[in-house]
């Protein structure tokens, strides 16, 4: 699907060239005709934009979810963790470098030390409606 999505653009860029070359083989007194097909190539190259930014994310981790957690921040940051090895058991924890243990490891909220292979960012903190009176 990915390469036939790339055929797809650059069949655009293609018809966003040719629009531009017949706006300039427009007459001199066809200014909406010049006009439109500038337009319809400004269109063109815009949606082929779109569709090449969302390929460049394909196969990127963030744009899959989960990543290894070698990857994961070891700041302090809360993040959502899963173990496969422990069918799939999922838990949000962060990187300790704090407790008493000399040892850094992945902890819950209870410090106890877990063994995550994945992770992924929290989602955003739900924002608050107002409630009406």
């Amino acid at each position: 699907m990915t390469e036939d999505l790339r055929r797809v653009v650059a069949e655009m860029r293609e018809k966003a060239r040719e629009a531009r070359q017949w706006a300039t083989e427009c007459q001199p007194w066809d200014g909406a005709n010049r006009h439109e097909l500038r337009n319809r190539a400004g269109v063109y190259e815009w949606c082929a934009d779109k569709v090449d930014a969302a390929l460049a994310g394909v196969g990127r981790p963030e744009a899959q979810g989960w990543q290894p957690i070698e990857t994961a921040p070891k700041d302090g940051t809360w993040v959502l963790t899963c173990d496969v090895s422990d069918f799939n058991l999922q838990r949000v924890l962060r990187w300790d470098t704090d407790t008493h243990s000399r040892n850094p490891t992945w902890r819950d909220h209870e410090l106890f030390p877990k063994t995550p292979t994945h992770w992924m960012p929290l989602p955003p903190v739900p924002v608050p409606q107002e409630t009406p009176r």
